[in-house]
């Protein structure tokens, strides 16, 4: 089945809802995205790495994230998105901020998300066709890590993290 995503306008009002695979023939349209900011219950953050068959290969990003497909809220998709790309259960995800972005080929709102896990760095057997790899992260190593290594992260993830005040 093919899905649809949702497109805003600069309020972010639905106004329409596109197929996927035609998003990058949408290069004015304004998409939903939301993403997952995920701590162990002593603060420790985990990055996921995409995997090499989906946008933005092999760079790291928010643990989990995706577009909003059509009939969702945001709330609904990251929701989802855990579950499909983490295989985790979330049940209420708590709203950090909200933000416009404009990227090169794109513009969307991002929602973010954060969840505390009652236990400390669990495994997960993640969705390898969209998850290369996971990595659990101090706050210390992740401040350092963004600094040494921004381009091996998805576009504006460390400015992301910068204005949400996250680390």
């Amino acid at each position: 089945m093919r899905t649809k995503l949702i497109i805003v306008d600069s309020n972010d009002n639905i106004i329409d809802h596109r197929f996927y695979d035609d998003v990058d023939d949408f290069k004015n349209a304004i998409y939903r995205v939301s993403r997952l900011w995920l701590e162990d219950k002593e603060g420790n953050i985990l990055l996921s790495k995409r995997s090499a068959n989906i946008t933005n290969p092999n760079l790291w990003s928010f643990a989990a994230a995706g577009m909003n497909d059509e009939g969702e809220t945001y709330e609904s998709s990251i929701i989802r998105e855990a579950q499909e790309e983490l295989g985790l259960k979330i049940d209420s995800p708590k709203l950090i901020g909200k933000l416009f972005l404009k990227y090169p080929n794109r513009q969307i709102f991002s929602a973010n998300f954060r969840t505390v896990l009652d236990e400390v760095k669990p495994s997960f057997k993640y969705n390898k066709e969209e998850v290369g790899d996971v990595r659990w992260f101090t706050r210390k190593e992740l401040a350092n890590f963004l600094e040494d290594n921004e381009s091996e992260c998805v576009p504006l993830l460390k400015e992301i993290i910068t204005k949400l005040k996250l680390i």
